[in-house]
């Protein structure tokens, strides 16, 4: 929750326009307590700390508005990227060198988990074997590899806590979509995908 709070702090920032409007309105006041080149420096700093304490509260109360509604949310991924949404925006960084099975002697073995599993039966052009974990945060995750020991691919398919895809990365051998892929993506409720 911590992590939430800077990641609002830090993405919440101030317009230009309005920055200079408070100092615009700063400064006009400070010239309207000037006398005979003289500043009566008692009101100003009593009046400029009460200022500072309100403009502090509404901004404090703003960011936390704002971080609320349009704040960007970082969900981990199991390959080691993260998936980030804020608005109407999504991004995905995976790591290129992200292989969640060995090959050894035309055998595939899933080690994500750190298990090695022998999942060769499962691995055809057509059929993949599947892996699932929830995330502390509720996220669910679900992995997938497919094809043969020599055309492997595997793909992470990520939901938030309410159930909502979010999104998914993807290494497929080739230049068209494999149907073990295709058949997982409707195993999962997202449909086909098209080239």
């Amino acid at each position: 929750m911590q992590k939430n709070y800077k990641q609002t702090f830090d993405a919440v920032s101030m317009r230009q326009e309005r920055n200079e409007q408070i100092r615009e309105a700063l400064s006009s006041r400070y010239h309207e307590l000037r006398k005979d080149n003289v500043v009566n420096a008692k009101p100003i700093i009593y009046k400029t700390r009460k200022m500072a304490f309100v403009a502090a509260a509404i901004a404090l109360v703003s960011i936390l508005l704002l971080g609320f509604a349009y704040g960007a949310q970082i969900i981990d991924m199991l390959s080691g990227g993260h998936i980030e949404t804020s608005g109407n925006t999504t991004s995905i960084t995976v790591p290129l060198d992200w292989v969640p099975v060995e090959v050894r002697d035309e055998r595939v073995y899933f080690v994500l988990d750190g298990s090695g599993t022998d999942i060769t039966s499962y691995c055809t052009d057509e059929t993949f074997f599947q892996y699932e974990r929830m995330a502390d945060n509720g996220s669910r995750h679900v992995v997938i590899v497919g094809g043969y020991p020599d055309n492997l691919g595997w793909a992470e398919f990520i939901w938030d806590n309410n159930n909502e895809f979010i999104g998914s990365s993807s290494f497929r051998p080739g230049d068209n979509t494999p149907v073990w892929y295709n058949n997982a993506r409707v195993e999962l409720g997202l449909g086909r995908w098209l080239d």
